[in-house]
């Protein structure tokens, strides 16, 4: 907020929420552009705190083309909105048709997701724009979008005709996950409809999956499988004798074709919650003061710091030896760390470093007091960096020192995680999915 936490008591928070409307008031073009229409169709979401963010996003849908004037009046004519964050209920009826198919793990920029289109949208779009494209944060998003639309018969041209004019003053990945994932849910509010092609079909009848899981055998140890269950399992002729018909061959083989078929049948679709969870992650992202990447560079910046308190000796180091059976400081797969005692000990070394305030509250590493002070999250503790699978330190997980009891003040939980932040979510990563062991064969 412009005018710092939010104020408890009744008195300052209505100052505070005046003052605020002042400073923000319609400066910013998005709201000057949008402002009389949200006035329009909805009357006092212009006064919502949450408004400017709301015609920021709008802006961004119609710059990628769609007609975000009609989403708006859709959503404000379902139903009256609330008194109370009318704007930030508005974007939610709108965020219904943008809700765009997003990788689940909490993705950003610097986290290169392969896929086999990628070399006919370098054909149709450059190498320049499609580098510049697996560089936004907004492609981790894009990636499951255009798959999710492939699965449901689009194709790839068609795909690829969304994005922008060149030289269009938007980002290509973000404009084509918006477009591509309204396009999915409602056409009607793009300039130019673009669909699946099934002239071939005749009236009524469904359209063939586009990537339907083959069974056909791959090798001869799959054709051996089919074989056995062709020969072991028949049908009963009696419905009330197939129990008495199962044997251990029967089972063994049909649990064979299950564990073939789950190796062929590739990824779920993400259901809903997914989708909506991972585009929250996306807009979060987005909408950072500071980059994902400066994050993970202060993250990097706190791991070594915590490395070499580490290597200075004390409990944690001692309690890790034991714990693993050998000693594992410096190790280059573990790169467990210790965060000293005190309140500010790893704050004052990053500001010495210069780390902000601010980087520092959105990182997760820096908490705040009651007061307004900003002290340590992770105190006393052994921690573990949680990194994916390029390495990028995305956030850590600190275990108390085990001779402190829960009822001591300020002790904290056994385990403590870096709180969500633009970069980590707890349980989107997988941990310990370090690189070179995958591909030294390791399985997760």
């Amino acid at each position: 907020r412009p005018t710092g936490p939010a104020h408890a008591s009744k008195a300052a928070a209505t100052y505070q929420r005046q003052l605020r409307s002042q400073i923000q008031g319609d400066r910013s073009p998005s709201l000057a552009e949008w402002g009389p229409l949200l006035d329009q169709v909805a009357p006092g979401a212009v006064k919502d705190a949450f408004a400017p963010v709301l015609a920021e996003r709008l802006a961004a849908a119609t710059r990628a083309g769609i007609d975000a004037a009609a989403l708006v009046r859709d959503a404000a004519g379902t139903r009256a909105l609330p008194d109370d964050h009318a704007a930030a209920a508005l974007w939610w009826r709108v965020a219904g048709h943008l809700t765009p198919a997003v990788a689940a793990a909490g993705a950003g920029a610097g986290q290169l997701l392969s896929t086999a289109w990628v070399p006919t949208l370098t054909s149709k779009l450059g190498d320049d724009r499609t580098r510049a494209m697996q560089a936004s944060t907004w492609w981790p998003a894009l990636v499951t979008t255009v798959d999710h639309a492939l699965q449901r018969g689009w194709s790839l041209d068609d795909l690829a005709d969304t994005a922008p004019a060149p030289g269009a003053d938007v980002d290509d990945a973000a404009a084509m996950t918006w477009t591509i994932s309204t396009l999915l849910d409602d056409p009607t509010h793009l300039p130019q409809v673009v669909g699946p092609h099934h002239e071939d079909l005749e009236p009524g009848a469904a359209a063939a999956d586009p990537h339907p899981v083959s069974l056909q055998a791959t090798d001869a140890e799959y054709r051996q499988h089919l074989d056995t269950i062709t020969t072991t399992i028949s049908p009963a002729t009696d419905p009330a004798d197939q129990h008495d018909d199962l044997d251990a061959a029967q089972v063994s083989a049909a649990l064979a074709l299950a564990a073939r078929y789950r190796q062929l049948m590739g990824p779920l679709e993400p259901t809903d919650a997914d989708l909506q969870r991972a585009y929250d992650r996306a807009m979060q992202a987005w909408e950072s003061p500071v980059t994902v990447e400066r994050l993970a560079q202060v993250n990097a910046m706190a791991l070594h710091f915590y490395e070499l308190q580490l290597a200075a000796g004390g409990w944690a180091r001692d309690y890790l030896a034991d714990r693993f059976g050998q000693d594992v400081a410096a190790h280059p797969h573990v790169r467990p760390g210790y965060a000293p005692a005190g309140w500010t000990r790893l704050l004052d070394h990053l500001r010495n470093q210069g780390v902000t305030d601010t980087e520092l509250q959105t990182s997760g590493l820096a908490t705040t007091t009651t007061d307004g002070r900003l002290i340590d999250r992770f105190r006393d503790r052994a921690v573990f960096p949680i990194t994916d699978t390029s390495g990028q330190v995305l956030g850590f997980v600190g275990r108390r020192n085990p001779s402190i009891c829960e009822d001591v003040p300020y002790a904290g939980p056994k385990y403590l995680n870096t709180p969500t932040t633009p970069l980590f979510a707890k349980g989107d990563q997988l941990y310990g999915a370090d690189a070179r062991l995958l591909a030294a064969g390791a399985t997760p």
